[in-house]
């Protein structure tokens, strides 16, 4: 018999307590990680900012920017992360490094290791004036201190005509470093650029021209570049957008031979295009395929939806996903969103982002079917919002950490200043 005291309601009651623990819901925050599954680093009291992440060992390592209080000079930032989401005390100064190029205001857009357990981050360094800034790269130590024996006490920049921004790297498997981004011309010239480094620094100049690859454009437009991948044969596929002086934007892919020129097999003349409208930020390579992501424009309120295309090795459109190869989602109602980052898992995809009502932005995960349809087994048909309890929260980055647990990086609002956020999803 059971004792008086127990009932059969309470041991249901447990046994789904039990199960519900043991299978918590897709999308739901990690509680083992942080604080609910969040968390909040002030790097040094002023604006911070997490732009790129990488998975190093376990741990999570952080890139963005960061500065002082009352200065609008910030440097390189990083920061490295234990998988409970307490900061690694045995990299930097209890878990951060802060690294100062030109003395203006610099930061990282990008960060990946190489084999040997190096760190190596790109981004952009401005000098003092605060006008035509360079490419800069740093590579780190295992425990956060620079690489001396990379370019100059471990920092390189390379100017490439007048304003460069970088906005991310690649370590090919020979330990060369290829960095994309943007070379601007005022006032009207934009052209999407690469630069290639030897595994001490130097331009390898058995890339583009002496180490560097600018790409001509059409005389109406104007092409960025925002993120890139390397392809396991060796080519470089570049995201952007392509801007036109009199039309609407477009999502744009370039994609580029080991020796920095453009593969013409690839699109049209080496590029793809898609999405008119819209703005890419980011792309993943998914069993051949190529999908990127970022905002559609909407005309009926200013704002922006998640915007995903999908692109055949050929770089012609895959028909297969969404309609025609592309897909939009509206995250609710009149809300401006964006997609910032991918991640596969599997035949799904992820997006990470941010969306907006009329009072904060809040972090946004949604993961998408191989055919494009939402997952109605993650979050709430297929969406996820995360709120820091800030105004202004979103995600830049997506790695996963063992156990099948996402780990959204970003940045978070709190008290007029930035603080780089993290949040730590389950997922099955």
């Amino acid at each position: 018999m059971l004792p008086r005291a127990v009932s059969i309601v309470g041991i249901i009651g447990a046994l789904i307590a039990t199960t519900g623990a043991a299978n918590p819901a897709s999308g739901s925050l990690d509680p083992g990680f942080g604080v609910g599954g969040k968390v909040m680093t002030d790097m040094f009291g002023g604006p911070d900012e997490g732009n790129a992440a990488v998975v190093q060992g376990g741990t999570v390592l952080v890139a963005g920017y960061a500065a002082p209080p009352q200065s609008g000079s910030g440097d390189f930032a990083l920061a490295r992360y234990n998988r409970d989401g307490g900061l690694d005390t045995s990299f930097g100064t209890q878990g951060k490094v802060r690294t100062d190029f030109l003395s203006g205001s610099d930061g990282a857009a990008g960060v990946a290791t190489q084999l040997d357990g190096h760190i190596v981050v790109a981004g952009t360094a401005f000098p003092p004036s605060g006008s035509n800034p360079d490419f800069a790269v740093a590579r780190y130590n295992r425990d956060g201190s620079l690489d001396k024996t990379f370019g100059n006490g471990g920092k390189v920049t390379t100017d490439i005509g007048a304003h460069d921004t970088a906005s991310g790297l690649v370590v090919q498997r020979d330990g060369k470093i290829v960095v994309a981004g943007t070379n601007y011309i005022y006032p009207l010239n934009r052209y999407v650029a690469l630069t290639r480094y030897n595994r001490d620094g130097s331009l390898d100049k058995t890339f583009g021209t002496g180490g560097k690859a600018v790409t001509p454009t059409a005389a109406d437009t104007m092409e960025e570049a925002t993120a890139l991948i390397l392809q396991a044969d060796g080519r470089i596929v570049v995201a952007g957008t392509r801007v036109s002086r009199d039309g609407p934007n477009g999502f744009l892919l370039l994609r580029y031979n080991p020796d920095g020129s453009l593969d013409k097999t690839f699109g049209s003349e080496g590029k793809a295009t898609a999405v008119p409208d819209g703005e890419l930020h980011t792309l993943v390579a998914q069993r051949g395929k190529l999908v990127a992501a970022g905002v559609a424009r909407l005309a009926d309120h200013g704002g922006g939806d998640f915007a995903l295309a999908r692109f055949n090795p050929d770089g012609s459109l895959d028909k297969t996903f969404g309609s025609g190869g592309t897909v939009t989602t509206d995250l609710g109602g009149h809300s401006s969103d964006e997609a910032n980052a991918l991640v596969v898992q599997g035949d799904k995809v992820l997006a990470g982002g941010m969306t907006t009502d009329d009072t904060s932005f809040n972090f946004a995960v949604v993961r998408y079917n191989r055919d494009g349809t939402l997952d109605s087994g993650f979050g709430t048909g297929g969406k996820v919002t995360t709120d820091f309890a800030g105004s202004y929260d979103r995600t830049n980055a997506l790695v996963w950490l063992p156990g099948g647990r996402l780990v959204a990086v970003g940045r978070v609002h709190k008290e007029y200043a930035g603080d780089i956020g993290l949040a730590t999803y389950l997922t099955r």
